[in-house]
């Protein structure tokens, strides 16, 4: 009986056999809740997004002063499932770079099994 051709990733185009995204393209927060175990109100999040950044419009990583392009939750969801991912109180502003260096730290915690307990 003839078989399924492999998918290719929309990303890097390469064939993979697993279900879901290849794997080489999963980013390295893939893993956490705000990705995998809850459903998210894309219109919702959006609009969360943009009053965020129109009322808090500059990064909020102490000292920069730059412009924040990246809406992050202060309290990873992974580890705190109880909290929303629409929670104002949970939502802080930050420029690119601060933001890939918070996710980096997130990621490298939850690999060593630290976990993000701020």
């Amino acid at each position: 009986m003839p078989t399924r051709p492999p998918s290719r990733c929309s990303r890097c185009h390469k064939p993979y056999k697993t279900g879901g995204r290849c794997p080489a393209c999963f980013p390295p927060f893939a893993a956490s809740a705000w990705r995998t175990g809850t459903t998210l109100n894309r219109r919702r999040w959006a609009r969360v997004r943009m009053i965020h950044l129109t009322a808090n419009p500059l990064c909020a990583w102490p000292g920069c002063k730059g412009l924040a392009h990246e809406v992050d939750h202060r309290l990873n969801l992974a580890d705190h499932p109880d909290i929303s991912p629409y929670d104002y109180t949970n939502l802080q502003s930050l420029c690119t770079e601060h933001h890939r260096v918070k996710t980096g730290r997130e990621g490298a915690a939850r690999a060593t099994g630290k976990g993000n307990h701020e």
